[in-house]
């Protein structure tokens, strides 16, 4: 057995970081899903907090150089999603429609961000 199949190596890592972006995948179907303009329905603030604490988990177990770094950012940057989601929900002020809305600009980086460290996970570790 190579280092490569052992449980520590990047074989089993890669299965964990497919586990990840698959289970991403799920869940933003998912909140996709719920949100229905027309009925004022959109996913919980703890919809959001599962999500951000599955892929904490699915981090903690990804340890090799190669994966660890983009597996932890995918992590805070669901942080930090859930944190501008908080604050777009607590958020009582009244919008100037004739401006984008403040948290457009802080969303559009995080998730950027957090697009192209799913992305660099997924070219680490390709579907077979």
């Amino acid at each position: 057995m190579t280092s490569r199949d052992s449980a520590t190596g990047i074989g089993a890592q890669c299965q964990v970081a497919r586990e990840m972006i698959a289970y991403n995948k799920s869940q933003t179907r998912l909140l996709d899903a719920s949100f229905n303009l027309e009925q004022q329905r959109e996913a919980s603030v703890d919809d959001y907090r599962v999500w951000a604490a599955h892929l904490r988990t699915y981090s903690a177990r990804i340890s090799t150089p190669e994966l660890s770094p983009p597996a932890g950012r995918l992590a805070d940057e669901a942080d930090q999603l859930v944190k501008l989601v908080e604050q777009v929900r607590a958020d009582t002020s009244v919008p100037d429609p004739s401006a984008p809305p403040p948290w457009l600009k802080p969303y559009a980086q995080i998730a950027r961000q957090f697009h192209d460290n799913l992305a660099a996970l997924d070219r680490a570790c390709p579907a077979q």
